[in-house]
């Protein structure tokens, strides 16, 4: 009987899952494979991590291991039709900010899922990598996940990096794994961090009741199941004593951080629902008499103001996003060593955000400085 492999790299937003749902979230949609039949696979031993077979079906997987799952032919799927019917003729080409035989520096657009799942319908950025690479991605067109090495929530958007061999999709994750990156993120926070710069160091774990949710993890019996996670931030501009723009560079990169972080020192970002503070936090200064802002009523009135950035469908957009912006990631190329720095400003619809709060303000217009190194 002739078989056929399946090699899957686990990526650092993945450090920490369980095999049965991480098989699950790569092969089910490609492979016709239920959960059932994967917890067997894993029990039978044809599901190897580094070449070992593991313990269990819950066992927790690590960034940078590579599982193989080993199938008969029989239950092989055919490859994915061509990227030209997964990506509507209407869909924007890539903007790609570098490119070799080795890897490529893009921008990923807010609204656009990483990768494909059971639970998303639509085009995925995977579709639009096979649109502009093809066969040229790594590990086209077995792996459903071909070419990213890590990813941005469906409504963050900015600067990402993608693989287009073996060798190189191996080291760059290596590269995340050690976080050996710069990476810099730029967020519109609601209130004003009593302190400019600082860092937030706190270990994040799945939420306890809500899963697709994580959550930061102060619970000492649940210690074993967090992760460590290290932002830092820094003011970049004030809005009054209601919002702020702020730099975080991540020292970790876990599912989700920036947007947990700011929310745990109630400063969450504007628009993001899923995180949202009950009260963000104020500093007006020791002499102010004012002790508290109705949040809610100005997220309303901003909405009316700013229908491109809350997603009017006016504007073609059919959901809110949130105010974060992959701004630049500094590296050195894992084939040549060379060192690169790539940096994209904020999409039209953050800039309106940015420009409406000034006008409320009365506070000049702030720059990003796109391509200064960190």
């Amino acid at each position: 009987m002739s078989f056929r492999i399946y090699n899957f790299l686990v990526s650092s937003s993945q450090d920490g899952e369980r095999l049965d749902l991480f098989l699950s979230t790569m092969v089910s949609a490609s492979l016709g494979l239920s959960r059932t039949r994967l917890a067997r696979l894993i029990d039978s031993g044809s599901v190897l991590v580094d070449e070992e077979r593991p313990s269990s079906r819950s066992f927790s997987l690590r960034v940078g291991q590579c599982v193989r799952l080993t199938l008969p032919r029989a239950f092989s799927a055919p490859p994915p039709p061509p990227a030209s019917s997964f990506v509507s003729t209407s869909s924007p080409p890539l903007e790609v900010l570098f490119e070799d035989e080795h890897l490529l520096c893009f921008v990923k657009p807010s609204g656009i899922v990483t990768h494909p799942a059971l639970s998303v319908r639509g085009e995925t950025l995977v579709d639009r990598l096979y649109a502009h690479c093809g066969s040229a991605l790594a590990g086209y067109p077995e792996d459903s996940r071909c070419g990213i090495v890590h990813r941005l929530d469906k409504y963050t958007s900015g600067v990402m990096l993608g693989a287009k061999t073996d060798d190189a999709r191996l080291k760059l994750s290596s590269m995340f794994a050690r976080h050996s990156l710069s990476r810099i993120y730029v967020a519109l926070a609601w209130g004003v961090p009593s302190v400019s710069s600082g860092c937030i160091s706190a270990p994040l774990a799945r939420h306890p009741i809500k899963r697709t949710q994580r959550a930061v993890c102060r619970d000492t019996k649940r210690q074993g199941k967090s992760r460590r996670a290290v932002t830092h931030y820094r003011t970049l501009c004030r809005f009054s004593s209601f919002a702020s723009l702020l730099s975080c560079e991540l020292e970790t990169g876990r599912t989700h951080q920036i947007r947990v972080h700011l929310s745990s020192i109630g400063h969450h970002v504007i628009g993001d629902s899923l995180y949202k503070h009950p009260r963000p936090r104020v500093f007006f200064g020791e002499d102010s008499e004012k002790t508290h802002i109705d949040f809610t009523e100005l997220e309303s009135s901003i909405r009316k103001s700013v229908p491109l950035f809350f997603g009017e469908r006016a504007y073609g957009l059919h959901s809110s996003r949130h105010a974060l912006h992959a701004l630049s990631i500094g590296f050195e190329h894992p084939i040549t060593g060379e060192s690169l720095f790539f940096s994209s400003p904020p999409p039209r619809d953050f800039q309106a955000l940015q420009e409406h709060l000034s006008f409320l303000t009365k506070q000049p217009e702030f720059t990003i400085e796109q391509h200064e190194r960190p």
